[in-house]
């Protein structure tokens, strides 16, 4: 049990591959007729394609590509990358289309920083705080909401401009030339090899306001600060509302991904929000909080099973204790929790390769009543034939026989109803899959209860009898034929 992962919602196997494509182009209509249209279009012809959905913006275009049933995502991958890769006519702007296959994800926590404080104050924090997150082993993903670009804004005093004879295009060139990215210079011959590296990218508002501009005759540099007012600011065309408890606030959403179990990710998650707020990290009037916590489902579902199974067991073994014996009370009793285990070690990455989540902790809850009621009607057929007849293995035998043909019966119609939900088509099948394994593993485990019951009597019978008397029956049914 140990072993299984938690979710609070059965994750499927992923079915889609996502194409994304950064593309400047000015309104979604140009995007859609630039790209979207032609990867569509290029698509239609490959095999295991049940639907393909795009999505254009002035600034990008996403393509989803979703998998017929029974395909292997893997193949087709690498079909599409190749029909995407074939394409030659894409704009010359657009940049290179990233092309990557669906992977499990489950939210699992919201961390919110709010208070009263400044963008720049809070996206900063913000990203040292994913650092931390991510830095933890069992944290894989976390996502900023409510984020802004930052944006360098130069506002320009024409009057200055004019009198140093420069012109806008003068300033806009300067810049691009002065915030330029890295540039990578490789000198070798047979004795040497020598890189250099030379940056002229500017990060900082002084950084701006310090790129020159001009020289005079006189030697002295006029710079982007002498003509503009150089403001720290971010991308005013993104519109950004984030709040919390109506104050600003900026979000990270923490996400398993992959085969994470969400209770684990949330103590990873817990951990580094109290070392934050013990280590003082948060400035004065800056609060970190959490919300909509995803484990508290699934953990309160345990709960719940574990309460109930518990109550079963201790009310099945009083009520056999009272009207039958306390030793038929133990040992029913002792078999609900041997039903439970083996359909939790069936369950395991060996064989079923199920989660404990919502839909399989609820099929636990339902097939309780059901082994109970089954533990109840063996135990109380064998104690009664033995009662009547004799405290012998034939009469527990007979006992068992009595009741085996409607129990049988019982489990087999039980395990095909709910099987049968196993064969829906599409994402409701695989949740009902789920389901229904549990209810039937559950159901074939109490055969092996029936047995212990019964192998029960037989040490009763072993331990309370005359030794010499049981192996002369054991040697007369031995000589007799009675081989088993």
């Amino acid at each position: 049990m140990g072993n299984l992962r938690r979710e609070a919602f059965p994750s499927r196997e992923p079915d889609s591959i996502s194409i994304s494509v950064s593309y400047d182009s000015g309104s979604a209509q140009q995007s859609e007729e630039g790209l979207a249209i032609k990867i569509e279009d290029q698509l239609e012809d490959v095999t295991g394609i049940r639907s393909i959905t795009s999505s254009s913006t002035r600034s990008d275009v996403s393509v989803n590509v979703e998998m017929q049933s029974g395909y292997d995502l893997d193949e087709l991958l690498r079909d599409v990358k190749n029909q995407v890769d074939a394409i030659s006519t894409l704009p010359a702007e657009a940049k290179r289309p990233v092309i990557r296959k669906a992977e499990r994800e489950e939210h699992v926590l919201w961390l919110q920083l709010y208070g009263n404080s400044n963008r720049h104050t809070m996206q900063q924090l913000a990203e040292d705080l994913k650092s931390d997150l991510m830095a933890h082993p069992i944290v894989n993903r976390v996502s900023i909401s409510g984020w802004l670009d930052p944006m360098m804004y130069a506002e320009i005093d024409e009057g200055q401009l004019q009198a140093y004879g420069l012109s806008l295009s003068d300033v806009e060139a300067t810049i691009n030339a002065g915030s330029s990215d890295t540039m990578t210079a490789v000198l070798r011959n047979e004795n040497l090899f020598l890189q250099l590296r030379a940056s002229r990218q500017a990060y900082l508002q002084q950084d701006f306001a310090e790129i020159p501009l001009l020289t005079n005759q006189r030697g002295q540099q006029i710079r982007i600060g002498d003509v503009a007012t150089i403001r720290d600011d971010y991308d005013d065309d993104s519109s950004v509302l984030s709040r919390f408890q109506g104050q600003e606030s900026i979000a990270l959403q923490v996400i398993a991904t992959g085969l994470d179990d969400i209770s684990d990710t949330v103590d990873g998650a817990r951990l580094v929000v109290d070392q934050w707020v013990n280590s003082g990290k948060l400035p004065q009037g800056v609060e970190l909080a959490s919300w909509y916590d995803r484990s508290i489902r699934i953990n309160q579902r345990l709960e719940l099973l574990i309460k109930n199974a518990l109550t079963g067991i201790a009310l099945v073994f009083l009520l056999l204790a009272l009207f039958l014996n306390l030793t038929v009370a133990f040992w029913v009793a002792m078999g609900l929790p041997f039903v439970f285990f083996g359909t939790l070690y069936f369950m395991g990455d060996s064989y079923a390769g199920l989660t404990l989540n919502s839909f399989t902790t609820f099929g636990f809850i339902l097939a309780l009543g059901i082994i109970v009621d089954d533990a109840v009607v063996v135990g109380e057929s064998i104690y009664s034939v033995r009662s009547k007849e004799g405290d012998t293995l034939r009469n527990t035998i007979k006992g068992t026989m009595r009741v085996a043909v409607p129990t049988l019966f019982g489990v087999f119609t039980t395990v095909v109803a709910f099987f049968a939900l196993s064969h829906i088509e599409g994402r409701l099948g695989s949740l009902y899959a789920q389901f229904a394994a549990v209810i039937s593993s559950a159901a074939d485990r109490y055969f092996t209860q029936a047995a212990l019951c019964r192998g029960y009597f037989v040490c009763r019978h072993f331990c309370a009898g005359d030794r010499h008397a049981l192996q002369r029956q054991i040697t007369h049914q031995l000589l007799s034929g009675h081989s088993r």
